[in-house]
């Protein structure tokens, strides 16, 4: 998740994922003081799962894709890479996040 300096009148990093995993945007913007937004003690999790999100093992059948989880391999050195070091609550927390959004992808 990043953020410009300049509002170009482009869609920027966080609102395109926002948008492609069907996160409403108030969500990920910084709550005010009465607002709801994603809870502090998960957000290390959200954005360790969108470090690894392009990670997916799919199968290509005559139905299309279908998104069958994570690759855990490729996930791991993605995490270490980005600057994380899960321990097992955390990486709990990212494979719920990875069943919603597995469940999302898969919808036909």
């Amino acid at each position: 998740m990043s953020g410009g300096l300049f509002d170009n009148g482009q869609e920027d990093e966080l609102e395109r994922d926002a948008r492609f995993w069907g996160i409403p945007l108030e969500l990920l913007r910084d709550p005010g003081e009465d607002e709801e937004g994603i809870w502090e003690e998960h957000l290390e999790a959200l954005e360790c799962f969108l470090a690894v999100q392009t990670q997916w093992r799919v199968a290509i059948g005559m139905r299309g894709a279908v998104y069958q989880g994570l690759d855990y391999g490729a996930c791991e050195s993605g995490l270490r890479l980005a600057g994380h070091d899960p321990d097992p609550a955390l990486w709990a927390e990212i494979r719920l996040i990875e069943d919603g959004a597995k469940q999302v992808l898969n919808e036909r």
